[in-house]
């Protein structure tokens, strides 16, 4: 089965998805989490770091987040032992292969969900 081609978008070029812009609220609560991110907030950080309570420590996280930033996290991919990735063009498959490579996919996600219920 070959998969049809838009012949449309959903947006039309220089349209924006997103119109009005990013909803005030959001941006009033970054202001006030970066607000008690001040001086007063890094102490309660330090202290909530170095006491026990682990519901303080997560909305700390979350307030810090919010009001700094997360740290950007780094992720490289790789091929097998560390080589590049492979590609595999897809349309040079047939539909009955096409068919069966999903017939394989499913037969190994339930294996999978039977091993993790515990009913292999």
């Amino acid at each position: 089965m070959a998969w049809p081609k838009s012949t449309s978008t959903q947006w039309q070029p220089g349209q924006s998805g997103n119109p009005s812009g990013r909803p005030v609220e959001s941006n009033e609560f970054k202001e006030k989490c970066r607000a008690f991110m001040d001086e007063a907030g890094w102490k309660r950080l330090e202290a909530t770091a170095k006491g026990k309570g682990r519901h303080c420590f997560e909305a700390l996280e979350l307030i810090a987040a919010y009001g700094l930033g997360r740290p950007i996290a780094k992720q490289e991919l790789s091929g097998r032992d560390g080589g590049p990735i492979a590609y595999v063009d897809m349309s040079r498959f047939t539909d009955a292969e096409l068919a069966g490579l999903v017939d394989l996919g499913k037969r190994a996600r339930a294996l999978i969900e039977a091993e993790k219920s515990g009913k292999s």
